[in-house]
């Protein structure tokens, strides 16, 4: 793996993934008769000056067609994250120089999405696939419309546009089925997603053991009714003494990753949650945020309203200690330890409790959410919104609809489950008032594994 990606990484690049062992992120190697898919490179130091910029150009000319699409993608990707570093395209001067170049153009669009322009970025990038017969560009105006909400249906339009142009394209296929099904349009969408599944497997065949086991998981779990679990994660990324390397990186990436993209809107669409919480449940006093990792968010709203106490509970006395050196307020308190265990404690001390979950419940057992949302009924929680994973599933290779779900929950991707949350909050006593598909923030899938992204928000209420 390290000489592959000396080989086909630029220098710059590879030297910055070693630096920060970040090279897992995502580099795709062309299929058999079809375009090379893409590769992200995240977090580049420093400034991204002149002679980096012509260095890049200089690389993609001499490269293959193939490798011209994995440099694009990956550069955009970079930008797109970190439009601070970008600054050099953004000028006049190396407008001038170099704006008939396709990179620079790619590279210019990236630092508009970067910075929240994202219209200057869709018209660079039509142009660009309507001129250079561009299928990564088209792809990539499409993902930057799907991501902020209320633009799925343009995002839809241009995706439409693209599968037609490409149909062979997997990429532009999965991504046109996402917008359907974030639209509620899943018959269109696994109608899209059939017609590629021999090639989306075929492509994904590295994860059919991993899928199997978590599927084969699963199945054991709801039969036997399991509640507790002990998965890989808990000795790897979530172990005491690897939380600094998971940890610190969000912390990163919630302050420093623009409002619209991956964790910058993560940050903002977690703040308002909480504030959906409090316009609907004015009496609120108390939130409890299960699984909060990085406390960004929970601290933001904090401040925001001094007179509701805001609580964070993780697993890891690591994760609090984290939280408690980053963030201070006098409404804010992070906790370590079981759930189950202190939810009873922490709800006696208020009139009224809102319970809080975002990308957590993805790595828990059904029996044991089905639990928790009736400890939380029993407790007289008055009301539980949640952000979690819901499509697609990685062993039907498709879509499901609540209405349509075969089982309480079914696999997603490394071992990870999507739950029947409206079901298990139902059968608690709790009635859904709000529901909300949303195309997963970033503009590209760190991985193939993750093309299609859905997640979706909840807000319910427990019924009198």
């Amino acid at each position: 793996m390290k000489s592959a990606l000396k080989t086909l990484v630029p220098k710059p690049i590879y030297a910055t993934l070693r630096r920060f062992k970040r090279a897992a992120y995502a580099l795709y190697l062309p299929l058999p008769d079809a375009q090379a898919l893409p590769a992200s490179y995240r977090h580049l130091p420093g400034q991204f000056d002149f002679i980096t910029l012509e260095s890049y150009l200089a690389q993609y000319d001499a490269a293959t067609p193939e490798y011209r699409r994995t440099l694009a993608h990956g550069l955009f990707y970079t930008i797109a994250l970190e439009p601070m570093h970008g600054q050099v395209v953004s000028w006049e001067y190396t407008q001038r120089k170099h704006g008939s170049h396709v990179l620079y153009r790619y590279l210019r669009a990236a630092w508009y999405y970067g910075t929240g322009a994202i219209d200057e970025a869709v018209k660079i990038l039509s142009a660009l696939a309507e001129q250079r017969h561009e299928s990564l560009a088209i792809l990539l105006a499409g993902a930057c419309l799907l991501r902020p909400n209320g633009r799925e249906q343009e995002a839809r339009a241009i995706l439409l546009r693209a599968h037609q142009q490409f149909p062979d394209d997997i990429a532009i296929a999965i991504t046109l089925a996402q917008a359907h099904f974030v639209l509620r349009e899943t018959i269109v969408a696994n109608h899209i997603l059939a017609a590629i599944e021999t090639p989306w497997r075929a492509f994904l065949k590295q994860h059919d053991k991993e899928n199997t086991e978590t599927h084969n998981e699963l199945q054991r779990a709801l039969s036997k009714r399991t509640t507790h679990r002990h998965s890989h994660y808990d000795d790897t990324i979530y172990a005491e003494s690897q939380i600094k390397l998971h940890w610190e990186p969000y912390y990163r990436d919630m302050l420093g990753e623009p409002a619209h993209v991956f964790f910058g809107w993560l940050r903002r669409f977690y703040v308002s949650a909480f504030d959906e919480i409090i316009a609907n449940e004015p009496q609120t006093d108390a939130i409890i945020n299960f699984g909060v990792m990085c406390g960004q968010a929970d601290y933001e709203a904090a401040c925001q309203y001094p007179d509701i106490q805001f609580y964070g509970v993780d697993r890891q006395q690591a994760t609090k200690d984290f939280n408690d050196m980053a963030y201070q307020s006098p409404n804010l308190e992070f906790l370590a330890g079981d759930i189950e265990t202190l939810l009873p404690l922490l709800v006696k001390k208020h009139k009224s409790v809102a319970f809080f979950h975002a990308r957590t419940a993805t790595l828990l057992y059904p029996e044991r959410m089905r639990a928790l949302y009736k400890q939380c009924a029993a407790l007289s929680v008055r009301h539980i919104s949640l952000f979690e994973n819901l499509a697609p599933n990685h062993h039907a290779y498709r879509y499901f609809d609540y209405a349509d779900f075969p089982q309480d929950a079914i696999i997603y991707k490394n071992h990870q489950f999507i739950h029947h949350y409206p079901r298990y909050l139902e059968e608690a006593g709790y009635r859904v008032v709000a529901e909300q598909r949303v195309a997963s923030p970033s503009v590209q899938a760190d991985s193939a594994i993750d093309w299609g992204s859905v997640h979706v928000y909840l807000r319910a209420t427990l019924v009198d």
